[in-house]
């Protein structure tokens, strides 16, 4: 079921990975210290041109869906919502951050990476102002198609952690900058997308994604974990400074990953072989063990999701649990008890569905 491993529409597909940290804010400066600034090699690194980028925003589209629930952005204005939001996820972190940074002009940064390789891609780095605005974002995964030479053929994979939201008026905010027959599909990577509605699950986990193949999509995590160990020494920089070292930093880790790709890739390469071989075993024992026809029905019902799930999502519900005709909907699970359990466990208890929700 499904696309054929061999399958090469799927070997150039270019998989693309986008996120927001904030911990790369700036504290606002004197505008005498911002007025002899000198930028030196500006937009030639992963940061790109601040008139190109200020003149993007000036006239970028902003279309969020109806606030019932802390959005990416971290604003709650009801005027500015046209649709009621496709899921209630619980990141909060974001709202926290901006919450935090009332002394700073620049919020913090969102960038884009290659998702199997972890390569920043050229001029995505880019500046958050009011926080992790979808025109940032539009900003950011433009100048990642155009660096990096993505020819329309190839298609696109974008893991975002709310790209359920995201994805809904993209054509209508940056469709006319797009290489004309240009493919986005869409993901949420596995680690945030159980905090989303389980419906996201089926939608938009890469598990049930055509050619997504085992990638890391929160490969952004443990980037911006070297990149914040010198994010506060230029919390108070010059705004030129700051964007040469972050500059200095990103292409650093883009060159040490070149130098070890061969290695990284020889060993990944063993061990996909190897897993292969166990698939194709567990495939062959469940096909073996269910009736013909069942696996006939479902064999048409995924070619069909598949082929239509970039217009219908929804589509991919076929994979949730589904009652049989004719049995009672399952009963509620009681709570749990708090009986006999310490003040120690019910706050470990508590820290772990808070750490969940964030």
């Amino acid at each position: 079921m499904g696309p054929s491993i061999c399958d090469c529409r799927f070997a150039f597909r270019l998989i693309l990975t986008g996120d927001g940290n904030y911990k790369a804010d700036h504290v606002a400066q004197p505008p005498a210290s911002n007025d002899k600034d000198v930028w030196l090699g500006e937009g030639g690194g992963m940061m790109p041109r601040r008139t190109e980028y200020r003149a993007f925003l000036k006239t970028a589209l902003e279309r969020h869906t109806v606030c019932t629930f802390f959005l990416a952005d971290g604003i709650l204005d009801a005027d500015s919502c046209m649709q009621k939001a496709p899921c209630e996820n619980t990141f909060r972190a974001i709202t926290n951050a901006v919450l935090a940074s009332k002394a700073c002009d620049i919020t913090g940064v969102v960038a884009i990476a290659c998702a199997r390789h972890g390569c920043y891609a050229p001029n995505s780095i880019v500046d958050l102002y009011k926080s992790e605005q979808q025109k940032n974002v539009d900003f950011a995964i433009l100048k990642a198609i155009e660096t990096t030479g993505v020819d329309p053929d190839q298609g696109i994979l974008f893991i975002y952690d709310i790209v359920c939201q995201y994805i809904i008026y993209l054509q209508d905010r940056i469709g006319r900058h797009l290489p004309p027959g240009l493919e986005i599909d869409r993901a949420i990577g596995l680690f945030h997308v159980h905090a989303h509605k389980e419906q996201c699950f089926f939608r938009y986990s890469p598990s049930f994604i055509p050619g997504a193949a085992t990638v890391c999509g929160e490969i952004m995590e443990s980037l911006w974990a070297a990149l914040n160990g010198i994010s506060q020494s230029i919390r108070t920089a010059t705004l030129a400074h700051r964007a040469e070292v972050l500059d200095d930093h990103a292409c650093d880790s883009n060159h040490k990953k070149l130098l070890g790709m061969t290695n990284f890739l020889s060993r990944r390469h063993k061990e996909a072989a190897e897993n292969l071989e166990e698939a194709d075993k567990y495939l062959d024992q469940l096909t073996r063990a269910a009736d013909p026809l069942a696996i006939q029905a479902w064999t048409q019902e995924i070619e069909h999701a598949e082929a239509t799930r970039l217009v219908d999502p929804a589509v991919m519900d076929i994979y949730g649990a589904r009652a049989m005709p004719g049995t009672a909907a399952p009963v509620d699970a009681p709570a749990p008890s708090t009986e006999g359990k310490s003040a120690t466990q019910l706050w470990l208890e508590l820290a772990l569905v808070v750490e969940e929700r964030q």
